[in-house]
Formats: structure tokens, C-alpha cells, sequence
């Protein structure tokens, strides 16, 4: 890629706008902003602001860390770097790492005495509560889930306006209920609900342009059990100008985890908008989300996905069935704070010539473990989870990768093919995952058409 390209990237990122191009050309943007303009002074803050936000809202959370860090160790604190650095990592699943950057960061935030660093004092606080009940929905920790109220209650209770952390009190004393816990007696989900809505519409008189509220309505609509009404407010924030793939992953997410929605199943209030937003997704970002209690219907009722989806042609019910059958065998890489480096798969070594067949070997990117590449885990940090085996089970189930590397092959230039850099490393595990088979190796790639289609799991 040209200097000239390289640089028109990084001008748009810091604009605010998502550049359209490869993903490796957007990584090699955002490489040059914290390598060498960061660190030479150009750019101000605003335009990092800018940039991180786009990133974010991209869902590409790898690439906002690495550039609030990078301008974190060369400028001085600013409360909006760290809200969408700790977002970053909240996502990336680095909870503990979150957390201590906002119990640093909202004394600090308090004392600036700006409007801005207020607005993101009360953003921080509300994070600190989002890792509690990221915490809650990876454990089903009913205490994660009182301190989650907790955090969140205090904000509501304070803020001026309550409906961004209301609605979050009021989806957890659902949640609540449903596991059987004794409810906090402070509050009511109808009450609170009632109270956020309100508050939407009231700010919707003056900011009919935040597509936050459109969702936050239909949630605290969903939470009243007005069905119909939560249906047409979700149309209303999916087809908002300003929603983009994070705001939309972010209700989906809330969906699914804490109100337990299943589109495959459209049983409840919370089934039928998870399928609406899942419908939108597939149509529009070409992708579908698959939580635990939808494998669950699926391997129940195998011709599920095919009634709820039907004229979806983007995925087939024969596509879904050769996905999940592969899902076992694909595994998530994170470095020893839990913070997701990228993804794996298992394949017979003797494919690879790396040993005999059907012995398995963990395949996955050189800029993901490596004892080399800058920025890579280093093989005796990685760990690796596999979403199928840990499902169920109150922690996810970790792999250490053995220290020996078994083959490797650095990065190349971004756009050069080389025979001698293929970004991969092959890896064995200390113990493999229950139920994970080596994946058929294909003897031809296939051949590019206009019906050829290309899954990524």
C-alpha cells in the first residue's frame, strides 16, 4: 500500500469516518496513527476521539485498544480515551483490565470539573456496572448480579436523566426473577420501566437524532410486556440513520443475555425482537449470532432456524447445519488477562506433514501467537477456549498451548503474496476439547463465482 493511500486512510479515521477498505489496510491505518503520528505530536484529541469511536462502532475493538494505548502513554489522561478504551476491552473480554482502568479513571474524570469529563464520569460509572453484568452473564453469579443492580441503581438514582442506566436495573431485577432470586426491594421492573420510558420521550422532544433512545424504549417497553409497541420501536432504531453494527450488537447482545430472547424459538416478547434484530443482521451485515439456549433449540429442534428464518437466502438450513457441526472444533486465543487475540481451528496433522493422522494440531495466525511478531502472545501466555466445549459450564474452559511451536511463518507485506510468509502458526495443546475433530482439508480452493459464498465462523 502507498504512503499516499496509507495516509488518506489515517486522514479519514481521525475525521470520524470508517475508510472503506480491506481489513488489513484499516489495521496498517491505524498502525500509522499510534506509530508514528501519536508519538510525533500530530493529531489532537478530538480527532483520536473521533477515530476511537469509529472503531467501536465498527465492532473493530482490537484496533481502538492498541491506538488509546499507544496515545495513553504519550499524552495526558482524557476521560473519553479511556470510556472507549475500557469498551474496548469490556468486548475483547479483558474484564479485570476494564475494570482497574475505570477505577482509575472516574476520580480522575471527577476532577477536571469540565462538562465533558462529567458527561463521561457518568458513562464510566455506567461501565463499571456493564462488567459486572458481563461478569454475571458469563457465571450466572447471583452476586455479580446484585452488584450490577448496585452500580447501576446509584446512577439512576442520581442522574439527571435515568433511562440509560434504568433500563439496566430494570433487565437485571428481571433477570432476578427469573432465576428465582429474591428481587431487590428498592425497586419494581414495571416502576422502573415505566419511569425510563417517560424519560425517553421527554428527550426524544429535544433529540429526536439519538438512536439510543429509539432502543432504550423498546426495551423498557418489552420490560412492561407491551409486545406490539417494543416491536415498532425496534423498527424505529434499526432503520435510525445514526444506528450502526455496535449500537445494534449492543441490544442484541442485551437480548440474548440477560432477557434470554431465542429467535429460534419466538416464544416471548424478547424471541420475537432477538429475531427481528437477527433477521436485519443477516440481511444487512450478512452475519448471524448463535447464543447457548439457540444450539440448544437447534439440536432439539433441528428444523427451528428453518421456520423462523425462512426466506432468508444468505443462510441455507443445510449452511447452518455444516456450521455448527464445524463449531467444535474452532477456538478463541486470548493472552494470560483474558484480553481475545484472535481465532483457531484443529486439523489433522498429518495433513500439514507435522505428524500422524488424525493427531491434532491448533492452527492460527503468526500475529496472534508467535515468539517473533511484535504484538503477538507469546506461546507460554496463550490460552484457548472453545465456545461449544465450555457451554454450561460456569467459567470457560482454558487450554494452555504447549511451548514448542511446530511450525510458523511471519507476516508479509500488506497486498504481496510470498511463499515464505503466510501469517501462521501451528501449535499443540496440553489437552484437547471434548467433541473437537480435525476439519476436512479441501484438495482445491474453489472457484470464484457469483454463486460461490464464503462462510466465516
Amino acid at each position: 500500500m502507498s504512503n499516499g493511500k496509507l495516509g488518506e486512510l489515517a486522514r479519514q479515521l481521525l475525521a470520524g469516518t470508517l475508510p472503506e477498505c480491506r481489513p488489513d489496510e484499516l489495521a496498517a491505518a491505524v498502525a500509522h496513527i499510534a506509530t508514528e503520528m501519536v508519538p510525533a505530536k500530530q493529531g489532537n484529541v478530538e480527532q483520536i476521539r473521533k477515530a476511537l469511536a469509529c472503531l467501536n462502532n465498527a465492532r473493530q475493538f482490537a484496533l481502538a485498544r492498541g491506538l488509546a494505548i499507544a496515545w495513553r502513554e504519550e499524552h495526558d489522561f482524557d476521560p473519553t480515551v479511556d470510556k472507549r478504551l475500557a469498551q474496548a476491552l469490556i468486548d475483547l473480554g479483558s474484564l479485570d483490565e476494564a475494570e482497574h482502568l475505570l477505577h482509575e479513571a472516574i476520580p480522575k474524570a471527577a476532577a477536571l470539573h469540565t462538562p465533558n469529563a462529567a458527561s463521561e464520569a457518568l458513562e464510566l460509572r455506567g461501565l463499571l456496572g456493564r462488567v459486572a453484568k458481563q461478569r454475571f452473564v458469563l457465571s450466572e453469579n447471583p452476586d455479580a448480579l446484585a452488584q450490577a443492580i448496585d452500580i447501576y441503581g446509584r446512577e439512576y438514582e442520581q442522574a439527571v436523566h435515568p433511562c440509560w442506566h434504568g433500563i439496566n436495573v430494570a433487565a437485571l431485577l428481571a433477570a432476578q426473577t427469573r432465576l428465582g432470586l429474591t428481587p431487590d426491594a428498592k425497586w419494581s421492573v414495571a416502576a422502573v420501566a415505566e419511569n425510563v420510558l417517560r424519560d425517553v420521550l421527554e428527550q426524544l422532544q429535544e433529540k429526536p437524532g439519538d438512536h439510543w433512545l429509539y432502543a432504550t424504549a423498546s426495551e423498557a417497553l418489552l420490560a412492561l410486556k407491551r409486545w406490539d409497541d417494543a416491536e415498532l420501536w425496534l423498527y424505529r432504531f434499526l432503520n435510525h440513520p445514526k444506528t450502526n453494527p455496535f449500537a445494534i450488537q449492543s441490544y442484541s447482545r442485551q437480548l440474548r443475555e440477560i432477557w434470554q430472547g431465542n429467535s429460534l424459538r419466538g416464544a416471548t416478547c424478547a424471541d420475537r425482537l432477538s429475531r427481528i434484530i437477527e433477521t436485519h443482521e443477516m440481511q444487512h451485515q450478512r452475519s448471524w449470532s448463535l447464543s447457548s439456549q439457540m444450539l440448544k433449540t437447534l439440536n432439539e429442534k433441528p428444523d427451528s432456524f428453518e421456520i423462523n428464518f425462512s426466506g432468508e437466502g444468505m443462510f441455507t438450513v443445510t449452511a447452518i447445519r455444516g456450521l455448527l457441526k464445524n463449531c467444535a472444533s474452532i477456538g478463541c486465543v486470548t493472552d494470560s488477562t483474558g484480553v481475545r487475540m484472535g481465532t483457531g481451528f484443529v486439523v489433522s496433522a498429518d495433513k500439514l506433514g507435522l505428524g500422524e493422522a488424525q493427531e491434532p494440531v491448533f492452527v492460527t495466525n503468526a500475529h496472534v501467537i508467535s515468539n517473533d511478531v511484535p504484538k503477538a502472545v507469546r506461546p507460554d501466555a496463550a490460552r484457548v477456549t472453545f465456545e461449544i466445549e465450555s457451554l454450561g459450564k460456569d467459567n470457560p474452559v482454558f487450554h494452555k498451548v504447549m511451548p514448542q511451536v511446530l511450525f510458523t511463518s511471519p507476516p508479509g507485506e500488506l497486498g504481496i503474496p510470498a511463499a515464505n510468509r503466510l501469517d501462521a502458526t501451528v501449535v499443540k495443546l496440553d489437552k484437547w476439547p471434548k467433541g473437537a475433530q480435525p476439519l476436512a482439508t479441501a484438495r482445491h480452493l474453489p472457484l470464484p463465482s457469483s454463486k460461490t459464498r464464503l462462510f466465516i465462523v
